[in-house]
């Protein structure tokens, strides 16, 4: 078979190389990071261990590592092989494409060609041009690579339920993806009941699912029936946890509906039955943040105690996950709130080093953490402008670049002295043709990871959600906000705040969080804060410098209230 022939029939495969999750190199990284952290949890649901190492052996392919990818091939098929007994061959159907890839990308395009045969002698018998068993394996992939695939995955556990009705690991997919492919915001009544009933059914189905009984309890908690799910909660972690799947929600539910101290004590508690679990050190990490950060705390005595508690586990975490620019980020928060601004200042330095190789997202988060610190730290007003600016002019619509739009829009809503420089900073944005601080605007091309990313293949010209890409796992807390002030910035009183300063809004955070510094998907204005910064102008006007309102600037804080009045909603 010539190989411009055989690159055709590749193409054709149903498999991870072809259900385009060529996104960033570090988003790739990061699902890695992920996948092994999973992999190597005790307990993991069987039903899925295929489909992990098939994922993984995709993501080491992808970065370069061949050698590791076919030792997670030979891991797939051993576990597909001990957890299919009816089919066993229709089950390896994309298992085996990955192999064809895999051989393809290795110049072996004999082994490549076996591969690529066997799929085709598989399907030939086959009524479907995809079985079920293909759907189920592509939505379980899409549900764990990204936000914006999650409506993608809830079309192909509906297509491979067709065939399967009665499955229950697909049933139990399709519940948790379904759960997931809804931006909290657009949650309705009718719809937070019809997400309960299918996590419940779930539950029934596989009551040692963790990730599950989280979500369910997470759900009963959202729908009023707080007292339910916290007697749920208790009843969980009564019996030791083996398996962390859902373990960052649990923590998270923790710290909204019982206490910060709670959610510490559950994770210090596993830690040690786990010690030597970088995951749940990180979780660890997260839960001193949280309490950190919290109004009541600051104004506790001996919260130094807690602050030097977390800047000995974050160092330890920042060399468990070493290319996480996230953990990195946090630790540089650590160190502020310790007052050891010389150690923040060296990530800094460091990180400032590698911007050259740095993925947009990351940069522009870079950029955003980076410019806080400089204001907020540093009291470097002049220069923390100069690198909002670098954020913003990277064209991803994220909470990132949102949040440095709304710092500036804040300086220009202030007088301040670059007051014009920002406006016709932010006009000339417009006129290239993107809103500035347009987060609704349609999603980029492969590496954003973004909101409003168009449907992918399997799904009907599905809608991204909205919300950022966030990262595989068990992201998605509600964040958590700091004392409220007002929206000012270059020494107003009541900051838009980072890092917990006194009379600040926001704090550092986690993916899917609103009013906090963090991953993708936080927004540093609260919405008492958004509300309070439009109240301040009658939700009207935008003054620059010199009092003249200009139509920009009004557009964009139409733009602004527009968002508060979404996030109300």
């Amino acid at each position: 078979m010539a190989q411009t022939s055989l690159k055709i029939r590749l193409q054709g495969l149903e498999c991870h190389f072809t259900w385009k999750l060529d996104y960033s190199r570090s988003k790739l990284q990061s699902l890695r990071e992920t996948m092994i952290d999973i992999s190597n949890r005790e307990g993991v649901q069987y039903s899925w261990e295929g489909y992990l190492y098939n994922f993984l052996a995709y993501l080491h392919q992808a970065l370069g590592f061949t050698e590791d990818a076919l030792h997670c091939l030979k891991k797939a098929e051993e576990a597909i092989r001990q957890s299919s007994q009816d089919g066993v061959e229709l089950s390896l159907v994309v298992h085996y494409g990955n192999l064809a890839w895999v051989h393809y990308h290795q110049g072996e395009l004999t082994e490549s060609q076996t591969y690529v045969e066997k799929v085709g002698r598989l399907l030939r018998d086959n009524p479907s041009p995809c079985p079920g068993v293909v759907w189920g394996e592509r939505a379980w992939t899409l549900n764990k690579f990204d936000v914006s695939k999650r409506k993608a995955a809830v079309y192909c556990f509906r297509m491979a339920l067709k065939e399967d009705p009665e499955n229950k690991v697909l049933r139990c997919g399709y519940a948790m993806a379904f759960n997931k492919s809804v931006d909290r915001k657009n949650i309705t009544p009718k719809l937070r009941s019809e997400m309960l009933e299918h996590l419940r059914i779930a539950k029934e189905l596989d009551p040692e699912d963790l990730y599950i009984t989280v979500m369910y309890l997470q759900r009963l908690a959202e729908s009023g029936q707080v007292e339910e799910a916290c007697k749920l909660a208790k009843e969980v972690i009564e019996k030791p946890l083996d398996s962390f799947g859902g373990f960052g929600i649990l923590l998270d539910f923790f710290k909204d509906y019982i206490s910060h101290d709670s959610s510490i004590d559950l994770a210090r508690r596993t830690l040690e039955r786990h010690p030597d679990s970088r995951q749940l050190k990180r979780h660890l990490g997260k839960c001193y943040k949280w309490k950190i950060f919290s109004p009541e705390e600051k104004r506790n005595p001996m919260r130094h105690i807690l602050i030097e508690n977390a800047v000995n586990l974050y160092e330890e975490v920042v060399t468990l996950y070493p290319k996480s620019l996230a953990v990195k980020l946090e630790l540089t928060a650590m160190y502020k709130e310790s007052g050891r601004l010389d150690r923040a200042d060296k990530i800094f330095e460091d990180l400032l080093l590698e911007i050259e190789g740095m993925e947009p997202q990351d940069l522009q988060k870079f950029y955003n953490w980076y410019a806080q610190y400089l204001f907020y730290a540093k009291q470097d007003a002049s220069r923390s402008i100069d690198i909002h600016k670098k954020a913003v002019e990277i064209m991803l619509p994220t909470g990132q670049r949102d949040s440095s739009v709304r710092v500036l829009l804040s300086i220009v809503h202030n007088g301040g002295d670059r007051a014009e420089e920002i406006v016709d900073f932010l006009d000339g944005l417009d006129r290239d043709g993107q809103p500035a601080g347009d987060s609704g605007s349609a999603g980029v091309k492969d590496n954003s990871g973004s909101p409003g990313q168009a449907g992918d293949s399997g799904s009907p010209g599905q809608a991204g959600d909205s919300g950022s890409a966030g990262q595989a796992g068990d992201s998605g807390s509600a964040g958590q906000a700091a004392d409220s002030g007002s929206a000012g910035q270059a020494g107003d009183s009541g900051s838009a705040g980072v890092m917990g300063d006194s009379g600040s809004v926001g704090v550092m955070g986690d993916s899917g969080s609103s009013g906090v510094m963090g991953d993708s998907g936080s927004s540093w204005l609260t919405q008492d804060g958004l509300a309070a910064l439009a109240a301040q102008d009658g939700r009207e006007t935008l003054a620059a410098q010199d009092g003249r309102d200009t139509l920009a600037a009004l557009e964009r804080r139409k733009a602004l209230t527009a968002l508060d009045r979404q996030e109300h909603l």
